[in-house]
C-alpha cells in the first residue's frame, strides 16, 4: 500500500463572528464553560476529542447538540446556535464564520491517499493525486 500525504490540519472551535468570543484568536477549552457545543455525529473523531476534553478539564458545556455532518455543524453556527468543533480546512470559508483555536486541541492530523502499490502510476490515479493534492495545498 502507498501512502501519500495531501494535507495536514487541525481542529478548532468556530463562532458566529457577533458570538461573544468571535474576537478570540485562541483560547482554552476551559473557557466555553456553560457554552453550547455543537459536534457532528456519533463516532466523529470530533466528536471523541471533544468528550476526551470535557472530561480532562471537567467542564460542563450548557448542551451538547449531535448533528449529522460538519456542514450541518457549520449551518447551526451560523444560525448562532452555538460554537461548532470542526476541521480547519474541513469547510468552505464564510465571512460570517470566526475560527477560535483552542488551546488543548494543538495536534494535527494528516489526510492522506492509500493506494494499492500496484496501481499507483495509473494515469487515472496519478491524475486524482495531482488534484487531490492541488485542492489540498500538498506538494
Amino acid at each position: 500500500l502507498a501512502i501519500h500525504d495531501l494535507q495536514q490540519t487541525g481542529f478548532a472551535a468556530f463562532v458566529h463572528q457577533n458570538h461573544p468570543l468571535a474576537g478570540q484568536k485562541s483560547m482554552p477549552f476551559r473557557a466555553l464553560q456553560d457554552q453550547t457545543i455543537i459536534v457532528p455525529e456519533d463516532g466523529s473523531l470530533t466528536q471523541s476529542l471533544v468528550q476526551d476534553l470535557i472530561k480532562e478539564t471537567k467542564i460542563v458545556p450548557r448542551r451538547i447538540i449531535k448533528v449529522s455532518t460538519f456542514p450541518v455543524v457549520k449551518e447551526a453556527v451560523l444560525h448562532r446556535i452555538g460554537i461548532g468543533f470542526m476541521l480547519v480546512e474541513g469547510l468552505f470559508p464564510s465571512t460570517n464564520l470566526r475560527r477560535i483555536n483552542v488551546q488543548e486541541l494543538s495536534k494535527t492530523y494528516r489526510h492522506c491517499l492509500a493506494v494499492p502499490t500496484e496501481r499507483q502510476e495509473l494515469r487515472i490515479v496519478k491524475s486524482f493525486q495531482k488534484i487531490a493534492s492541488d485542492i489540498g495545498g500538498a506538494s
